[in-house]
């Protein structure tokens, strides 16, 4: 999720994952995947930006590297 401001300067958390798109027309119109749009004060880059950081956080690094699983399947059979 990454937090925006509504043109209400109310904020809102949105999942990063279902957005589509990002255009400045001349503010800043998120399209979600079900093509709802939405317009927020962040610039492109920015909200860019926290999409980079938010995939980033959420980044799943393999918990068994292939050396030690190899190991470990020799012992199992």
């Amino acid at each position: 999720m990454i937090k925006v401001t509504c043109l209400d300067d109310s904020k809102l958390l949105v999942n990063a994952e279902k957005i589509q798109s990002l255009r400045e027309a001349p503010d800043t119109v998120i399209t979600f995947t079900n093509k709802a749009n939405m317009m927020v004060k962040e610039s492109v880059e920015e909200v860019s930006r926290k999409i980079i950081e938010y995939r980033r956080s959420v980044r799943i690094t393999p918990l068994i590297n292939s050396e030690i699983f190899h190991d470990f399947s020799n012992t199992i059979n």
